[in-house]
């Protein structure tokens, strides 16, 4: 019995912390997207994971085709000291002229090393790591965390 109730309160203990790091994470995103001058409106920010990997997506409103760009970077700045491992990273482009939103996504490793790190150039990343029109993807399995 005293095992059960010790499990019980490690687990609500390890789920807490885990909400916690992951409120920390959208709230440094929204601080910094906030910060950057011309931003495109955020929509929303959520993070999702499976047995398989974690992804942070952002939501913004299109303004141009630089959004995306500007996008991946603040994401990849805002989680790069983070302890919460991403594999990738979504953004969904929102405009109501072209009625459907567009999505694109990155290799989290990858964004951080053209961000970040500066290890690889932006030709590379584009065409290596960034891919566009995602939002056709299975979610059947995906928890939201967030």
């Amino acid at each position: 019995m005293r095992f059960i109730i010790i499990f019980i309160l490690f687990n609500k203990l390890i789920f807490s912390i885990t909400n916690y790091e992951n409120k920390k994470i959208t709230t440094m995103l929204q601080n910094y997207c906030n910060s950057i001058k011309n931003f495109p409106e955020v929509l929303g920010i959520h993070i999702y994971e499976n047995k398989k990997e974690k992804i942070l997506q952002l939501d913004i409103e299109y303004n141009d085709d630089s959004s995306v760009i500007t996008a991946m970077e603040a994401i990849s700045k805002s989680v790069q000291f983070s302890k919460t491992h991403f594999d990738k990273f979504i953004v969904i482009t929102h405009n109501q002229d072209f009625g459907l939103p567009i999505g694109y996504e990155s290799d989290a490793k990858c964004a951080l090393n053209y961000f970040i790190k500066n290890k690889i150039s932006i030709k590379y990343w584009k065409k290596d790591c960034l891919k566009e029109g995602i939002l056709n993807r299975r979610i059947d399995n995906w928890s939201p965390i967030n």
